[in-house]
């Protein structure tokens, strides 16, 4: 069994056209990666999960394709972030990239809602 103790976010522009004109230029989408190696070899596989409103896909990638895919784009890495027990969510939410990655990282930060209200959120408490 493998426990994943380094995440890796990354922000990019929207897929949704309409979104774009409420959204931070660049900050659209948030994306979270992990590998289940904490080495940085040729073949350690890296898993992308890709959230896009009520669904979500996890999806493998090589070293090589995952910093082809991630060049360019504004990322923060969080290690050892792996809680010992995740209480779920008393309120309903909307089902969102940034929901998805605060779910997965135990973040409590209600006021966190757009990809750079979580990219700031990140930076300050994350560093």
């Amino acid at each position: 069994m493998y426990e994943i103790t380094h995440f890796t976010l990354f922000w990019s522009k929207s897929a949704d056209k309409i979104l774009d004109r409420f959204l931070k230029k660049d900050f659209g989408h948030v994306q979270i990666c992990f590998s289940l190696k904490n080495d940085e070899s040729v073949d350690n596989p890296w898993f992308a999960i890709h959230s896009t409103g009520r669904k979500f896909k996890i999806y493998q990638l090589t070293s090589a394709e995952f910093y082809e895919k991630t060049r360019g784009l504004e990322s923060i890495s969080v290690s050892s972030v792996t809680p010992e027990f995740v209480k779920p969510a008393i309120l309903p939410c909307l089902p969102t990239c940034v929901t998805l990655v605060k779910r997965l990282l135990n973040i409590k930060a209600w006021w966190v809602i757009t990809p750079f209200q979580l990219y700031r959120y990140m930076k300050k408490h994350y560093k």
